[in-house]
């Protein structure tokens, strides 16, 4: 038993986990419950997990970056071929990662920012504005929610890549 490989394969599991299992959160749980909230308050709930699960995110994925090459050097695949079936399963896997990863920079770096001056002030209930919703805002949470949608379907998909290669 090779304990530093399974150390390895352990640590990039759990990322995945967290990553992925962050994502059906997202989208099973948390969008389809902003129905009780007004758009302002979903402005200032998703800048605050934004800003609170970016960090959990990127961290998970720098370990799957740092785990993944130390274990294809481990297992001497350090170059996947794209002549085995595995190695056509492993590349287009990281296609799916890499759509995740960019929609990732979208949602945390670029769209989650835009909400933030658009939501209300935490303790200032005076902030909250009246009148109709802020359609630029309504926009923003959809597209984020697309994303995310589409990073539950690309997670999906690496999960069933890794299941197969291994296979």
């Amino acid at each position: 038993m090779n304990i530093y490989y399974a150390l390895l394969d352990w640590i990039h599991l759990l990322a995945t986990v967290t990553w992925i299992g962050g994502i059906i959160f997202y989208i099973v749980v948390l969008i389809p419950s902003f129905s009780v909230l007004d758009p302002p308050q979903r402005g200032k709930l998703m800048g605050a997990i934004v800003k609170r699960y970016a960090p959990l995110t990127w961290g998970a994925i720098l370990l799957l970056i740092v785990t993944g090459i130390l274990m294809n050097i481990e297992r001497g695949d350090a170059i996947v071929s794209l002549a085995t079936t595995y190695g056509i399963l492993f590349f287009i896997k990281h296609i799916c990662v890499l759509i995740m990863v960019i929609n990732g920079i979208l949602i945390s770096f670029v769209l989650g920012p835009k909400l933030q001056p658009k939501a209300p002030d935490s303790g200032n209930a005076a902030a909250v504005p009246s009148g109709p919703p802020d359609q630029s805002m309504i926009k923003t949470q959809r597209i984020m929610g697309l994303l995310g949608v589409v990073n539950l379907f690309a997670g999906m998909a690496v999960l069933l890549l890794t299941a197969l290669a291994r296979a």
